[in-house]
């Protein structure tokens, strides 16, 4: 039986705030425009590029200048102190022990996404990557990633309503990344991992109930 678990990075394995919110500084302060606080950068972690970007610069300045300096200063910090959260390598082998396939669906590019990965050392574990750009949106991603599987099951793992609403367009369970940004947003989920290894035990329940 073909197993998936298709996550989110940002927010759900990637405690992103540590390269974001440094990028997000240093680029305001080079290009002479007013600081931000990082609570308001992780407000919108995960976010389309262009929703994240307008939120922390001012609606006159070059959005395209900002994005620009900001993903150069963003991945060199990545490089720098990108960090997972406490637990996801374990979680991630133990699902791949068990025989799930892993796949990634963020709104990063695919630049950042293998930096990312490539920079905490799981790269290897994940066998699809879906990064922005390449589908219309993440619901049209995890379809894909659904069909070329020829899934029995699959399950979507993440942190903001954009990954619940992919999952629910395309019928499959959801497991909440309490743990993540997105606060009030997963108020509704249901299932709820309130840290990476608790994922593994909502996988366990949601097998149960569809297998039984």
């Amino acid at each position: 039986m073909n197993k998936a678990i298709i996550f989110d990075l940002d927010g759900t394995l990637l405690q992103t705030h540590y390269h974001s919110c440094f990028a997000a500084h240093e680029t305001l302060r080079a290009l002479g425009l007013p600081d931000v606080s990082d609570a308001l950068v992780m407000r919108h972690i995960g976010e389309p590029a262009d929703v994240f970007l307008r939120a922390i610069t001012p609606d006159d300045s070059d959005l395209a200048a900002f994005e620009k300096l900001f993903d150069a200063n963003e991945r060199a910090a990545l490089q720098r102190v990108g960090k997972l959260f406490d637990g996801v390598p374990e979680l991630l082998q133990q699902l791949k022990s068990r025989g799930y396939q892993l796949a990634i669906c963020s709104n990063g590019s695919r630049e950042y996404v293998e930096t990312a990965l490539t920079t905490t050392g799981i790269r290897q574990l994940f066998s699809r990557l879906a990064c922005a750009g390449e589908y219309p949106d993440k619901a049209a991603a995890v379809s894909a990633i659904i069909s070329e599987w020829n899934c029995a099951l699959a399950v979507v793992v993440g942190d903001r309503v954009h990954d619940m609403e992919a999952a629910t367009a395309n019928g499959v369970p959801f497991i909440a990344a309490g743990y993540g940004y997105g606060g009030a947003e997963m108020s509704t989920a249901g299932y709820r991992a309130n840290s990476p290894r608790e994922v593994l035990t909502n996988m366990e329940q949601i097998e149960k109930s569809l297998f039984k």
